[in-house]
């Protein structure tokens, strides 16, 4: 993924995220205070007309006539993975791995992360930025962070993490949000595999992914057509996605167990309904968490 689509990305998802954070805490899915802060003029501009009244709905109707769904479901999955880090915390965890990590702000908004060894992954340049704008966010950065510099498409993840402090074995949990839809089908099988090579039976990964319908013109979806009009003007091309119904077999040959697989409906049902929310989230951005099945990694520390 090339440095200036990474953090467009990597900005777009923080300025829902702000939106969001923005909304009265009896309705809102989540809080992400320090997101606003890694908005560029731009973004920030349009996160503080979105408070105004009427102007705010508006322009909201207006990106989601652009990205029908796009939106529903950065907040759909945010709030599913904050759920499921808060349950695997619960149930005890040695290491969080981000994978992509961008403006990701869980290591300093979640205070159950405290006592966990974390370790954000990501490209160079976004990491850069993010690091030169975190001591004006936080009064002191986290020292149970590691920050790990690398482009996925270039290096794999175990040379990237040699040296880091990471430990094998461990009770691990790794985000993988908003990321292998640009990725080769050989570096995705391979984060798979690293995954449950260095983390202990029960480690679980939360991944985001593409219906491969969609990729391959096999499957209609609301807003799907825009979605690809608008990354092709951005220079990008979709270049991996995976088949909802064929991803627990996927997932187990590469000894992973599917737990869940959310989209548009369950999203729906499961975040938006409750709070009375009227958000729409796509059905082909999908989130899947999964739990490594294999013992424990034996590797030399």
């Amino acid at each position: 993924m090339r440095a200036d689509r990474a953090d467009s990305s990597a900005q777009a998802v923080a300025l829902a995220r702000a939106i969001e954070s923005a909304e009265p805490a009896s309705t809102r899915l989540f809080s992400d205070p320090l997101a606003a802060g890694f908005l560029d003029s731009g973004p920030r501009a349009i996160a503080r007309l979105c408070r105004i009244p009427v102007l705010g709905d508006a322009l909201l109707w207006l990106a989601e006539a652009a990205s029908p769904g796009v939106r529903g479901h950065i907040l759909g999955r945010t709030r599913f993975i904050d759920d499921a880090l808060r349950s695997a915390i619960d149930r005890g965890l040695d290491q969080l791995v981000i994978l992509g990590a961008g403006y990701d702000c869980r290591p300093y908004r979640l205070p159950e992360l405290s006592a966990v060894v974390v370790f954000e992954i990501d490209h160079p340049a976004t990491q850069a930025r993010k690091r030169a704008r975190l001591p004006k966010l936080v009064s002191q950065i986290a020292g149970n962070v590691t920050f790990v510099p690398t482009d996925f498409n270039e290096r794999s993840l175990a040379d990237a993490i040699k040296g880091t402090g990471f430990r094998f074995g461990r009770r691990n949990f790794v985000i993988w949000e908003g990321v292998t839809e640009c990725l080769s089908p050989e570096v995705v099988d391979a984060t798979f595999r690293f995954v449950v090579d260095v983390s202990a039976s029960g480690s679980e990964l939360v991944f985001t992914y593409l219906d491969t319908g969609l990729i391959r013109g096999t499957k209609t979806f609301a807003g799907g057509r825009r979605t690809l009009a608008l990354n092709r003007l951005r220079g990008g091309a979709y270049t991996f996605g995976l088949d909802p119904a064929t991803l627990q077999d996927h997932l187990a040959e590469r000894n992973l167990e599917l737990l869940e697989d959310i989209a548009g409906e369950g999203c729906q049902e499961k975040f938006f309904k409750p709070l009375g929310r009227r958000l729409f989230a796509n059905e082909y951005q999908r989130t899947a968490l999964a739990r490594v099945r294999t013992e424990s990694a034996e590797h030399a520390e």
